[in-house]
């Protein structure tokens, strides 16, 4: 998640969100802790609706994405024949490329059973027929834990010991190409680190079909996030579109990088 000033934030939502009220005093009072694991509406003037609870970690994506616009769909490049989300979240990502390219084949990863619950009916109730796989996405495939503070958490993270958390399937990037076949894919890619496994393990020809890629980067425990997307990335074949990191926290932030050419 990236920052914006709440200004901007609260124009945008009186500009974009038809029940922006309810939605404000459901997010300020899930901060606090009032409420914070019911679900609630986000109405979109554009006619896009969104069920999430309300709690901070679970509803400011939809904000981020379907207000804000964090991943500038209006400016994604090309024509994909199909959208793969990686970390699909409640299906915000998916819906604003859907709205983009409304021709594309929908595939979706989100390994919290409650998160592609509300995925699930997100994409239905919106009228967008997808493919939903309860799993995580990793470099390599085996089992792990998915560990949240909150329903629906946007910052559910793997771990591979148990501590407490939900024990999920993990399937290898390149086992998910391998399935998909051909494209050009669009790939969205918000997986809480794993996309340093990702980058790092997977043979070269997962990304041959992929054209473009929307990408948010997370701190890890060894440093040089970005350095470490952008190696894998140039690789792969590909070039940095745009690059906007986070200003307070470190390495922490959001790309988009496209094939290049030549």
């Amino acid at each position: 998640m990236l920052p914006f000033e709440k200004a901007v934030v609260f124009r945008r939502l009186v500009e974009n969100v038809e029940n922006w009220p309810s939605v404000l005093v459901r997010y300020m009072a899930a901060r606090i802790g009032i409420a914070s694991g019911k679900a609630m509406k986000v109405r979109l003037r554009d006619g896009i609706v969104v069920a999430v609870p309300a709690a901070p970690l679970s509803s400011w994506p939809v904000v981020e994405v379907l207000v804000l616009d964090c991943y500038r769909t209006s400016e994604v490049p090309g024509a994909p024949a199909v959208i793969l989300d990686i970390g699909a979240h409640v299906g915000s990502a998916s819906l604003a490329l859907h709205r983009a390219f409304p021709g594309a084949r929908v595939i979706c990863y989100e390994p919290s059973p409650t998160t592609a619950h509300f995925l699930r009916r997100n994409l239905s109730e919106n009228g967008v027929v997808a493919e939903v796989h309860e799993l995580a996405v990793a470099g390599r495939e085996g089992r792990a834990y998915l560990v949240s503070d909150t329903a629906a958490s946007c910052e559910a993270s793997l771990v591979l010991k148990d501590s407490g958390g939900t024990p999920v399937s993990v399937s290898s990037f390149d086992r998910v190409i391998e399935e998909l076949g051909s494209g050009p894919i669009l790939l969205k890619l918000d997986c809480e680190g794993s996309e340093f496994d990702i980058l790092e393990q997977c043979v070269a020809s997962s990304f041959s079909h992929v054209e473009t890629i929307l990408l948010e980067y997370h701190p890890q425990d060894v440093s040089g996030g970005y350095s470490r997307v952008y190696a894998g990335l140039k690789r792969f074949g590909f070039s940095e579109v745009w690059h906007e990191p986070d200003p307070f926290r470190e390495d922490l932030g959001l790309s988009c990088f496209i094939k290049s050419s030549g």
